[in-house]
Protein backbone atom coordinates (compact mmCIF):
# COMPACT_ATOMS: atom_id res chain seq x y z
CA UNK A 1 0.00 0.00 0.00
CA UNK A 2 2.75 1.87 0.59
CA UNK A 3 3.89 1.71 -2.56
CA UNK A 4 1.13 2.27 -4.46
CA UNK A 5 0.95 5.42 -2.57
CA UNK A 6 4.60 6.79 -3.02
CA UNK A 7 3.45 5.47 -7.16
CA UNK A 8 0.47 7.82 -6.85
CA UNK A 9 -2.02 4.83 -7.26
CA UNK A 10 -3.61 5.81 -4.37
CA UNK A 11 -7.08 3.94 -5.03
CA UNK A 12 -4.81 0.52 -4.93
CA UNK A 13 -2.74 1.39 -1.85
CA UNK A 14 -6.41 2.20 0.03
CA UNK A 15 -8.06 -0.69 -1.33
CA UNK A 16 -5.27 -3.23 -0.19
CA UNK A 17 -5.18 -1.40 3.41
CA UNK A 18 -9.07 -2.12 3.62
CA UNK A 19 -8.10 -5.82 2.67
CA UNK A 20 -5.50 -6.15 5.07
CA UNK A 21 -7.60 -4.59 7.52
CA UNK A 22 -10.48 -7.27 7.00
CA UNK A 23 -8.12 -9.89 7.02
CA UNK A 24 -6.38 -8.95 10.56
CA UNK A 25 -10.03 -8.38 12.32
CA UNK A 26 -10.99 -11.79 10.87
CA UNK A 27 -8.04 -13.42 12.10
CA UNK A 28 -7.44 -11.68 15.30
CA UNK A 29 -3.90 -11.14 13.81
CA UNK A 30 -2.52 -7.61 15.36
CA UNK A 31 -0.22 -5.33 13.60
CA UNK A 32 3.19 -5.79 15.00
CA UNK A 33 4.35 -2.57 17.26
CA UNK A 34 7.23 -2.18 14.96
CA UNK A 35 4.82 -1.84 11.69
CA UNK A 36 2.37 1.05 13.24
CA UNK A 37 4.80 3.70 12.35
CA UNK A 38 4.93 2.69 8.59
CA UNK A 39 1.21 2.00 8.72
CA UNK A 40 0.20 5.36 9.83
CA UNK A 41 2.50 7.05 7.50
CA UNK A 42 1.03 5.13 4.69
CA UNK A 43 -2.47 6.38 5.80
CA UNK A 44 -1.42 9.91 6.10
CA UNK A 45 0.15 9.96 2.76
CA UNK A 46 -3.33 8.03 1.02
CA UNK A 47 -5.36 10.03 3.14
CA UNK A 48 -3.98 13.52 1.24
CA UNK A 49 -4.51 11.96 -2.19
CA UNK A 50 -7.73 10.66 -1.67
CA UNK A 51 -11.22 12.76 -1.38
CA UNK A 52 -13.41 10.83 1.35
CA UNK A 53 -15.64 9.58 -0.72
CA UNK A 54 -12.79 7.58 -3.09
CA UNK A 55 -11.63 7.06 0.29
CA UNK A 56 -14.05 5.06 1.42
CA UNK A 57 -15.06 3.49 -1.62
CA UNK A 58 -11.51 1.60 -1.83
CA UNK A 59 -11.80 1.11 2.17
CA UNK A 60 -14.68 -0.85 1.53
CA UNK A 61 -13.87 -2.59 -1.65
CA UNK A 62 -10.66 -3.83 0.12
CA UNK A 63 -12.59 -4.77 3.15
CA UNK A 64 -15.27 -6.89 0.84
CA UNK A 65 -12.58 -8.76 -0.86
CA UNK A 66 -11.37 -12.36 0.38
CA UNK A 67 -7.91 -13.17 1.10
CA UNK A 68 -6.92 -14.67 -2.13
CA UNK A 69 -8.57 -11.74 -4.14
CA UNK A 70 -6.71 -9.29 -2.02
CA UNK A 71 -3.61 -11.60 -3.30
CA UNK A 72 -4.42 -11.66 -7.30
CA UNK A 73 -5.07 -7.64 -6.40
CA UNK A 74 -2.36 -6.90 -4.98
CA UNK A 75 -0.01 -9.08 -7.36
CA UNK A 76 -1.74 -7.83 -10.67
Amino acid sequence: AGLAAEDGLANRGVVLLGAAHAARRSSAYSRPNWETKRYEQDLDLLRRQLDGVAWTAAWTTGENMSVEAAVRFALA
